[in-house]
């Protein structure tokens, strides 16, 4: 830890892990990101569910896809791009899925807006760990209901029951009753993505953060000056 006298983990998880490889407990202090401005949108029976992120192997897209192809047919976009897309189409088509799956690019701004608005659910399937996710949080804010691997810091955003839904990891067929129960229960989507929106006004607020860290450091300059 050197001469650091306080480090500031964005997750209980990702502390944890710190404290595994050694570092002392005690110097850290979990702080939560924060989203700047107030995102406009809230829960809506839309007519897709939806990913957006990268399309990277360890994103779990390629698990999403092989759900997908258990759980009820419904539309589905995949916003995003990367080293795997042409996989993934291919993943769709030989799944018979192919005419359900649309595969939007990546997108910003407007456009960007304009497909999570138009959302029922969102997933995010990673198979590596995440700390605090950002993506997480921005669809939290807009309301929408998650279905999210249970790993990382995930669960601290995506709290099963309340906030979203969780689900093993890579793993298909427990993703797949996840999205059923999304995409057939427009109730309990309602009911998760206000939760998820209060959860994210609550504890990911810019100006509790600016506080939060304005005391930290202030304690800490107390600590360390001498008498």
């Amino acid at each position: 830890a050197g001469g650091v006298d306080r480090f500031i983990a964005p997750s209980e998880f990702v502390k944890a892990k710190f404290v595994e490889f050694g570092y002392p407990a005690a110097r850290f202090s979990v702080m939560p990101h924060f989203l700047a401005g107030k995102p406009a949108g809230s829960f809506g029976a839309g007519s897709y569910g939806l990913y957006a992120g990268t399309l990277m192997p360890f994103k779990g897209v390629g698990t999403l896809l092989r759900a997908l192809a258990m759980a009820p047919p419904h539309p589905f976009h995949v916003l995003g791009d990367g080293e795997s897309r042409e996989s993934l189409e291919r993943l769709a088509r030989d799944l018979g899925i192919a005419d359900r799956i649309r595969f939007c690019g990546f997108l910003k701004g407007e456009d960007l807006e304009r497909e999570i608005a138009g959302a029922r659910y969102a997933a995010i399937t990673s198979e590596c760990y995440e700390n605090f996710p950002y993506a997480a949080m921005e669809l939290m804010a807009r309301g929408k209901p998650l279905v999210a691997a249970d790993i990382g810091g995930l669960p601290e955003l995506v709290r099963d029951g309340e906030t979203g839904l969780l689900f093993p990891a890579g793993n298909a067929e427990a993703l797949a009753t996840q999205l059923e129960m999304l995409w057939t229960n427009p109730d309990l989507g309602e009911t998760l993505g206000t939760n998820a929106r209060k959860f994210i006004a609550e504890k990911c607020d810019a100006g509790k953060y600016g506080r939060d860290l304005t005391l930290l450091y202030e304690r800490e300059i107390r600590a360390a000056s001498p008498g």
